[in-house]
């Protein structure tokens, strides 16, 4: 379901993304990082684009081999939907 959601939004249009805010809080092999962001929507069909402002988190964890990979991220809109 996860991944139909997102292959249908990206057919709706394109987004680009700008973290303007970012904190790390390491705890042993967890990583907990703290993001402000930005997007803008460009719909496929042309039209205006639509600005969103938020925050969320993004949860890594080490892996044997050193590296680190990301195990949840959650992000919530700051503007109120009408």
């Amino acid at each position: 379901a996860i991944t139909q959601y997102f292959i249908e939004l990206f057919r709706r249009g394109r987004f680009a993304f700008e973290f303007t805010n970012s904190r790390i809080d390491l705890n042993g092999n967890v990583a907990i990082e703290h993001v402000q962001y930005t997007a803008i929507f460009f719909p496929a069909g042309g039209g205006t684009p639509h600005n969103d402002k938020g925050k969320g988190l993004h949860v890594f964890r080490r892996q044997p081999v050193g590296g680190w990979q990301l195990e949840m991220d959650i992000w919530n809109t700051d503007n109120p939907r009408p």
